[in-house]
């Protein structure tokens, strides 16, 4: 139970940290200073894990019989999967176009807009623009003389996403 105790704690403590960095600096590959935020709190949840009581001082003793290494793995894998299920969430929050839509609409002066109105915010042209800038400032694709393709980058981001497509029976 210390295990969980401590992924949950640090998943919240990293998402804090998330929400400081991203308000305080313009983060343009914010995977990115995910990942780098999330990184260097492996070990430290280890150490953390390793030095603190083994009922936290608020455990139950039956409930801290874990061993140091099965727990320090426990602990890591259910960190990652955490982590990686906000990762999830908070790409859900920041990239879908309905849930922009209705941001926009919450924050139109007595929050409602028409149609052009939220046309002019998100045609299909700004919206396709907009992921095709992303995708090159990623290093994702490259444009020479009008003509786009993927690079190594992006041709293996490509073949994992078509695999998961294959593997899950999404259809296009």
């Amino acid at each position: 139970m210390k295990a969980v105790l401590l992924a949950f704690v640090f998943t919240l403590l990293w998402i804090a940290l998330q929400a400081v960095l991203f308000n305080l600096f313009e983060a343009r590959h914010r995977s990115k200073w995910m990942l780098y935020s999330f990184v260097p709190t492996l070990p430290l949840l280890a150490w953390v894990y390793r030095v603190s009581p083994k009922q936290l001082g608020c455990l139950p003793a039956a409930w801290s019989q874990t061993a140091n290494p099965v727990g320090i793995f426990t602990a890591t894998v259910l960190y990652i999967v955490l982590a990686l299920t906000w990762y999830q969430v908070y790409f859900y929050i920041d990239r879908p176009i309905t849930f922009r839509m209705f941001i926009e609409i919450f924050k139109a002066p007595g929050q409602r807009l028409t149609r052009s109105q939220l046309d002019q915010v998100y045609s299909l042209e700004f919206m396709v623009q907009k992921r095709f800038d992303d995708m090159i400032r990623n290093g994702l694709v490259q444009c020479t003389d009008g003509l786009c393709q993927l690079t190594p980058k992006g041709q293996s981001l490509a073949s994992v996403f078509n695999f998961s497509k294959v593997l899950f029976g999404v259809k296009s």
